[in-house]
C-alpha cells in the first residue's frame, strides 16, 4: 500500500514516515505544504493520505476537498488540536479516521486497517450501485427500442424484442448498443 503523507512540521513528518516504513507500507510521498501535497497526491494517486489539518497555503480539509472531486482517496486527517467545528468539516469532507497528536505506531496501524477495511466495503458498495444504475440506463434504452420497433413495425412487444435480439446477433453487439442504435435512427429521422 502506497501512503502519501502531509504534515508542516518536518520532525513529526519524519515520524510518521519511519512509522509507516515499519508497519510495512510504502511512503508515496512527502510533503509539508498543502498546495504541493494537492498536486502531487492527484498526480499520484496514493492508496491513502495521512494529512494535518494546519498545512501552509491550503488547509488539509481543503486538500481533500479538492482531492476528492478529482478521485477518491482515503484519508487519516491527524491534528494537534481538539477542535469540533474542524471535526465536522472533516467528516463532511469524506476523512475516515481523525487521530489527535501525539500519534504512536498502534494507534496508525490501527487507523491504517479500519480505513483500508471501510475504504473497501464503500468501493465495493459504490461499484455495486454503478452496476445497478447503469443495467436501469440499459434497460431503459432497450425498452424504448422496443417501443420504436412496435410503433413503427407494427408489432407485439415480444415480437419488437426478438427483432431486437435477432439485429443484435446478427451484428454481433450487445443488445444495448443495438438498442441505442435503433434510437439514434429514428431520433435522425424525426
Amino acid at each position: 500500500m502506497r501512503i502519501y503523507i502531509v504534515e508542516d512540521d518536518p520532525i513529526i513528518l519524519s515520524g510518521f514516515s519511519a512509522m509507516v516504513k515499519s508497519l510495512g507500507y510504502t511512503v508515496a510521498g512527502l510533503e509539508v505544504d498543502g498546495e504541493r501535497a494537492l498536486q502531487e497526491i492527484i498526480r499520484l494517486r496514493p492508496d491513502l493520505i495521512i494529512m494535518d489539518i494546519n498545512l501552509p497555503r491550503i488547509d488539509g480539509i481543503s486538500v481533500l476537498e479538492k482531492v476528492n472531486a478529482v478521485v477518491d482517496i482515503p484519508c487519516i486527517i491527524v491534528t494537534g488540536y481538539k477542535d469540533e467545528e474542524q471535526i465536522g468539516r472533516a467528516s463532511r469532507a469524506g476523512v475516515y479516521a481523525y487521530l489527535q497528536k501525539p500519534v504512536d505506531e498502534y494507534e496508525l496501524q490501527a487507523a491504517i486497517q479500519i480505513v483500508m477495511s471501510r475504504s473497501g466495503a464503500y468501493n465495493a458498495v459504490k461499484e455495486e450501485k454503478d452496476r445497478a444504475l447503469q443495467s436501469l440506463s440499459d434497460r431503459k434504452t432497450v425498452e424504448r427500442a422496443k417501443g420504436i420497433l412496435m410503433k413503427q413495425m407494427q408489432i407485439s412487444e415480444m415480437d419488437a424484442y426478438r427483432t431486437l435480439q435477432r439485429k443484435s446477433r446478427d451484428s454481433n453487439m450487445k443488445l444495448v448498443d443495438m438498442a441505442q442504435r435503433i434510437i439514434d435512427a429514428y431520433e435522425l429521422l424525426h
